[in-house]
């Protein structure tokens, strides 16, 4: 049997954790091998990755921004920039800039002339397509989601305040009925007492 456990994590700990994750295990091997980052100096790169990873602590309120810092930076920030910003802004023309630009990002360095041997034609594919195309699929599948709760929030409340407003009118309705029985049964009795007070008052005059 296979049981399904849906752990919600808080939001401190989720916009902090790539950024810690970064710093304590990216940056520093980054500053021991030159390999790790976009420039040939170790040192270079770890101040870019920090610089990345810093920033996608604000990632959440500035988007757009953080991508642009993260292009600078490793695959990790940039794959959790490239997320957070399809998730904020969907399938728009800002994602799609950035995803050209990741995808140019990712794909470089490489030499053209290694193109002809297939494992390194596979690493320059692997790059854009896990740090770049995937977060973006993520990220817009996360907004197309987060949309359809939404739009199916508002329409339970809107089926809530037609029930609230129909048991309402029902209420009035019954009111309303209630007060024209009352008002016959009274206006009947009413007639009834006058009739008996005058017949009394012709009885005792006779």
């Amino acid at each position: 049997m296979l049981l399904s456990l849906s752990v919600r994590m808080p939001r401190p700990v989720t916009d902090l954790a790539p950024a810690a994750l970064a710093l304590l295990v990216l940056v520093p091997l980054a500053a021991d091998d030159p390999d790790v980052g976009p420039t040939a100096s170790p040192t270079v790169n770890a101040a870019l990755l920090a610089t990345g990873a810093l920033a996608l602590a604000v990632r959440r309120r500035y988007p757009a921004a953080v991508a642009a810092i993260a292009l600078l930076g490793g695959q990790l920030p940039l794959a959790v920039a490239l997320y957070g910003l399809a998730a904020r802004r969907g399938a728009t023309r800002v994602p799609a800039v950035f995803a050209v630009l990741a995808g140019a990002r990712l794909a470089y360095p490489f030499d053209p002339g290694d193109l002809t041997e297939l494992s390194a034609l596979a690493t320059v594919i692997e790059d854009p397509l896990v740090f770049g195309a995937v977060p973006l699929a993520l990220g817009l599948t996360a907004h197309q989601r987060a949309r359809a709760v939404a739009a199916l929030a508002e329409r339970n409340r809107l089926l809530e305040a037609a029930r609230r407003y129909a048991e309402e009118r029902a209420a009035a309705a019954e009111r309303a009925r209630l007060a024209r029985e009352m008002h016959d049964v009274v206006s009947n009795r009413v007639s009834l007492i006058t009739l008996h007070a005058g017949a009394c008052q012709v009885a005792a005059a006779d």
